[in-house]
């Protein structure tokens, strides 16, 4: 059982760190029924909240870059 609830976790954190998902789709997705057994889960497994969690450890977005015509190798 410590090894499945790890494992969701694990799960979670990557959804949380590089999605936009709502914190009940990331618990759903794991295998939660609601978002306050998961986020009692979370905190438990991980030590803060999904939500602190995410904003301290989000990839930031890639963002294209803005290249001019000279800049471009050819």
């Amino acid at each position: 059982m410590q090894y499945l609830a790890q494992w969701r976790m694990q799960l979670a954190a990557g959804w949380l760190r590089d999605t936009d998902a709502k914190v009940i789709d990331v618990a759903l997705e794991v295998g939660y029924e609601n978002e306050a057994a998961f986020a009692r889960a979370f905190r438990r497994a991980v030590g803060e909240s999904p939500g602190a969690w995410r904003r301290a450890h989000r990839t930031p977005p890639k963002t294209k870059s803005a290249r001019t015509p000279a800049q471009d190798p050819k």
